[in-house]
Formats: C-alpha cells, sequence, structure tokens
C-alpha cells in the first residue's frame, strides 16, 4: 500500500474556489449559495468546507453538483432551518423539490424531540 501522498481539507479547499478570479458557472453557484446561506445567520466561511470533484480539482461546470460539508452539530441545525425558511419563500433562488422540503422537515423535527 503506498503511503498518503497528499491530504486535502474540505474548509481549505473552499476558501481555495472562493479566491479564485477565474470562475466557472459551478464556482458562481457555489458563491451564490454560499452568500445566500451565510448572509446575516450567524455563519461563517470556516462553518463550511466542499468536498468531492470540487475539493479535488475535476469537477466539470456543466455535470458536477455542489458538494458542501457543514461543520459541527449546532451548524448542521441553523443550516437546515435556514434552508427550510428559504425553501418556504415565494421567489427563493433555492428551488427544492417537495421531497428534500419533507425530509428537512421531518429531519428538523426529530432532532428536536
Amino acid at each position: 500500500m503506498r503511503p498518503l501522498e497528499r491530504f486535502r481539507r474540505p474548509c481549505e479547499g473552499l476558501r481555495r474556489l472562493i479566491g479564485l478570479d477565474q470562475t466557472d458557472d459551478l464556482i458562481r453557484s457555489l458563491q451564490r449559495v454560499l452568500a445566500l446561506l451565510i448572509e446575516g445567520q450567524g455563519f461563517s466561511l470556516e462553518d463550511f468546507g466542499v468536498f468531492g470533484s470540487l475539493l479535488y480539482g475535476f469537477h466539470n461546470p456543466k455535470f458536477s453538483d455542489l458538494d458542501i460539508i457543514v461543520y459541527g452539530g449546532e451548524c448542521l441545525r441553523k443550516l437546515r432551518d435556514r434552508l427550510s425558511d428559504l425553501c418556504g419563500q415565494r421567489g427563493s433562488p433555492l428551488r427544492m423539490s417537495l421531497r428534500v422540503k419533507a425530509l428537512l422537515r421531518v429531519r428538523s423535527g426529530a432532532s428536536r424531540t
């Protein structure tokens, strides 16, 4: 077995992507989503990271998804509430399917009991 050649940290990967001068549609979407989530909500950029193709630098802007990680249980609860609020707003830039909305409600209710 080969020794680990390179260790990647999701938070550092996110900072690298946010700081890029040249971006593509996927990176711009990541920047917009994070700005929407963080704005006035008590989050900081350090609460998030990226994984998957974004972290390793081989994403495809037309086919890759946004793999975002949130650090800590309290941040996760706040994020879940924020996503639920955004899903309930008419004209919200984050459009989710009814199934995902239902899952957020079930998980959010289950975490408080």
